[in-house]
């Protein structure tokens, strides 16, 4: 699954990433959790831009699914999971986003550039 995530067909496997960057997870997931993370996108931690946090609730939200992605089966399924999410503990993801996002800023792997709600 994780090739398939980074090598899919630009048809179906590559797509799901752009709307997921662009659209802010807003047509992936049930609405409840979309209005839960950009909750928290709003009363965020001013470190960073929005668009950082974004990504590694990107990363939480594939971490979060990560034993569902891995029994999917056929290169039909895994798109179609990723472009309709289930619901899920958003408080948890954004958590888990904000300790990736400490960790990485820790370990110098990432910078924090950009002004707080940039897109």
């Amino acid at each position: 699954a994780e090739q398939r995530l980074t090598t899919g067909s630009p048809a179906g496997g590559g797509g799901w990433l752009d709307s997921w960057l662009s659209l802010l997870l807003s047509k992936e997931l049930p609405l409840p959790c979309v209005l839960r993370l950009w909750d928290a996108y709003f009363s965020a931690p001013p470190e960073g831009s929005l668009q950082e946090l974004h990504t590694f609730v990107c990363l939480a939200v594939l971490e979060t699914c990560q034993d569902e992605l891995l029994e999917l089966d056929g290169d039909e399924e895994l798109p179609q999971y990723l472009q309709h999410l289930p619901a899920m503990d958003m408080g948890r993801v954004v958590t888990s986003a904000l300790n990736m996002r400490d960790d990485c800023l820790a370990r110098g792997l990432c910078g924090s550039g950009g002004t707080r709600g940039a897109l």
